[in-house]
């Protein structure tokens, strides 16, 4: 029995010294009650490895596959006839007769979850020019937001309960128990669609080699002379600016969008480029819907749009929110979305370097402008609460940022703004520095027009 188990993951070794954690028991639970394991086995398999692009996972799970006669970019759908395997190990033994079975798990050996490592396969197969990526979400992640939209394609409920992959085993226990081994396969060649899905049109993080960091970036690929492929950053998009804010505002541990957006690229995505305009005007809707109703959970939200029929109720208004001095309250959505609505609707006249080199990026730590405790009070006279805590008056930035200007004076932050070369702290304080002064005046003015531009964005939909 699963149950006493259920919100652990297990890191007991089997025989063969592999650790297991609760996306093993599911897919051995799984294969349990179906014929054909191992051609099963191996999707889940080049599924499972997130920290690696998903051609590379399908390259080293399916070795006989004839590279040079396949297309990877038209494999959207597993095809048994085209990705070919081993059916025995080194042995001479089936594969069939090693898998695991819950029973053989010694209940005594849980732990708690650890997030997974960065585990690079076949590195010594690489070249070095290869581009090295970091998924946004993990395996358990991917597997109940797939698991959600096989509920969805199979005309049922959502599960109960939170979204949480310590809860992976409780989750699958319904398609378990339902002992319709057509179903458990049909989830299994779904989740091969959404991986395929997720590499294609999801940003992911990509390490710059040369200066080590990293950044989120939408990637394309091409297959070459060998058979191989080359991935390319795709250059900043919207798509790829959209879906930051979307990462770096969300539910962290859920990224409920990923739902909604997956669930309509599996009837939609046409093959097309991941920066696609089509798709871009989709995840805008999606991402407003969302930012406009705060009646519904994001879960139940999320599991809504995935009926392309469905309404869902406007329960915020912008500009009475923004309107109001929450100061350090504000939600921290509104600020990035802000950017990246700023950023999308740059003026191309104002072509600078920091610009062009700006990314959204994780921030979280409100700074007042117009300080609260001023170091020249000369200067800065105390200004009532609705001007200084109003989202005119804010910018969100990075902690590190928000210490350096401190309570400087305006002319001092401006200054400091203005010597930062590599790139903008914010396009926000882009549009405030540009102000000679900085007072009640300006700072409604700049929050008629910050909000005025959230609006457009919205009308536009």
């Amino acid at each position: 029995d699963a149950l006493p188990i259920l919100n652990k993951l297990f890191s007991t070794v089997n025989s063969a010294g592999v650790q297991l954690e609760q996306t093993d028991i599911v897919k051995a639970n799984l294969l349990n009650l179906i014929d054909e394991k191992v051609k099963y086995g191996k999707i889940w398999e080049a599924c499972e490895n997130m920290n690696n692009f998903f051609e590379r996972n399908v390259r080293l799970s399916f070795p006989s596959t004839d590279w040079n006669i396949v297309d990877f970019k038209k494999y959207y759908e597993f095809d048994g006839s085209i990705f070919r395997y081993e059916s025995t190990n080194k042995n001479g033994i089936n594969s069939d007769d090693t898998l695991i079975i819950i029973e053989d798990v010694n209940m005594n050996d849980i732990s708690d979850y650890q997030h997974p490592t960065k585990n690079i396969l076949g590195e010594k197969d690489r070249k070095s020019e290869e581009i090295y990526c970091r998924s946004i979400i993990n395996f358990g992640q991917l597997l109940i937001h797939t698991y959600r939209l096989h509920l969805y394609i199979e005309g049922k409920e959502d599960f109960e309960g939170t979204f949480h992959v310590n809860r992976l085993i409780e989750i699958f226990n319904s398609l378990e128990a339902r002992k319709d081994p057509n179903e458990i396969k049909r989830f299994f060649q779904l989740l091969w669609k959404v991986r395929y899905l997720f590499d294609k049109y999801v940003i992911k993080w990509i390490t710059d080699i040369d200066n080590k960091t990293e950044s989120l970036e939408l990637v394309n690929f091409n297959k070459n002379d060998k058979g191989y492929y080359s991935r390319t950053k795709y250059a900043k998009s919207n798509s790829s600016m959209l879906q930051s804010v979307l990462y770096f505002t969300g539910d962290y541990l859920r990224q409920y969008w990923l739902t909604t957006y997956l669930g309509y690229l599996l009837k939609n995505h046409s093959d097309s480029d991941a920066t696609n305009e089509i798709h871009l005007i989709k995840l805008e809707e999606f991402d407003n819907q969302f930012s406009l109703n705060d009646k519904l959970t994001d879960k139940d939200l999320s599991y809504l749009l995935l009926d392309k029929e469905a309404t869902v109720d406007k329960t915020i208004n912008i500009r009475t929110y923004l309107e109001l001095n929450k100061g350090t309250a504000f939600k921290h959505y509104w600020f990035q979305k802000l950017e990246y609505i700023l950023w999308k609707n740059w003026d191309s006249t104002i072509n600078t370097q920091e610009y062009n080199n700006y990314r959204i990026t994780s921030r979280n730590s409100v700074e007042h402008i117009y300080p609260q405790n001023p170091e020249n009070q000369i200067q800065h006279p105390q200004i009532e609460d609705e001007y200084l805590h109003s989202f005119g008056n804010l910018v969100l930035l990075s902690v590190a940022q928000n210490s350096e200007y401190s309570n400087k004076s305006f002319r001092v932050k401006k200054s400091m703004f203005r010597d930062r070369r590599e790139t903008y702290d914010t396009l926000k304080s882009y549009y405030i520095f540009q102000n000679d002064n900085w007072n009640k005046i300006e700072i409604i003015k700049h929050l008629e027009t910050m909000i005025s531009k959230i609006e457009e964005h919205y009308d536009a939909k």
